[in-house]
This record gives structure tokens, sequence and C-alpha cells, in this order.
């Protein structure tokens, strides 16, 4: 008996690794099939994919927008807007506006302005370590940057 025990014992392990290998070309099998259909669908959504749909945009569209900033506001009216700002910024920062002169000039595709206030005022104008009128300048800067001109502030006293 114990020599058809050990067939018996054999059996099992047969009959499990053959089940263990049918496990494994099931898996197989399904592995295959996803590979298979993962290539169909790419190969559709290539097909449907045409070379131009990457982008989207219009050229038209950007050449709108770039037309927009080519054009060039008048000379005179980009310096007569700086020197607004600097007059509006300079006006609130000293005691006695009336004292201060804003005047702009036009000089070699850059605007010049001046401000001139009282010696008294040059302090409160200037700033700790010059920072509000490096503050005053920045924002100078970037509105004739706005109008598509380099600016320039000087502060006289």
């Amino acid at each position: 008996m114990q020599f058809s025990d050990t067939d018996d014992i054999y059996e099992d392990d047969q009959s499990e690794q053959s089940s263990d290998d049918e496990l494994i070309d099931d898996v197989d099998d399904a592995e295959e099939a996803e590979l298979d259909g993962d290539d169909q669908s790419d190969d559709e959504d290539a097909e449907q994919a045409e070379p131009g749909d990457d982008d989207d945009r219009d050229d038209d569209e950007f050449d709108d927008e770039d037309e927009d900033e080519d054009e060039v506001q008048p000379r005179g009216e980009a310096a007569a807007e700086l020197e607004g700002l600097v007059q509006f910024i300079a006006e609130r920062l000293v005691h006695d506006p009336a004292e201060i002169a804003v005047e702009s000039e036009y000089r070699g595709g850059t605007i010049y302005i001046s401000l001139r206030v009282p010696e008294s005022e040059m302090g409160r104008v200037i700033g700790r370590e010059g920072r509000t009128a490096k503050a005053i300048r920045t924002l100078v800067s970037i509105a004739g940057s706005r109008h598509n001109v380099h600016a320039r502030l000087d502060i006289d006293g």
C-alpha cells in the first residue's frame, strides 16, 4: 500500500502541475489578447488623428494679436501719459504739489522725463536709500513699455 500511496502523491502533484500550467497558459493568452487589443486601438487612434491635429490653434488668431502689439501709439500721447503718471505720483509725495514741474522730451527712441521738486522735498521723493525714486523709475519704465517706448526718469532738485 505504501507503493500505491506514493503513486497517488505523484498523481496529485502532476494534476496540480498541469492545472498550474493551464493557469499560466491562460494568463499568457490574456496578456497576448490585451497586447493585441492595445495595438489595434493605437492604430485606430493614429488613423483618426491627422498630422495637423496636434496644433489646434489657427495662425490667423495669432496674427491679429501681433498686429495689436505692433500698433504704436504716437510718441506725444505716450509722453503725455507718462508725464501724467509722474505728476500723479509726485503730487502725493510732497507737501506742496504746486511746486512740482514735470517735462518730457523724446530723443533717440527714448522718452526722457524730468521731475523737478524743491530741495526741501527731495528727501520725500528719493526716499530712504533711493527706494522711492527707484520704484518711481520702475513704474515709468513699465508704463513706457506698455506704449512700446523706452522711458527714463530724471529727478532734479
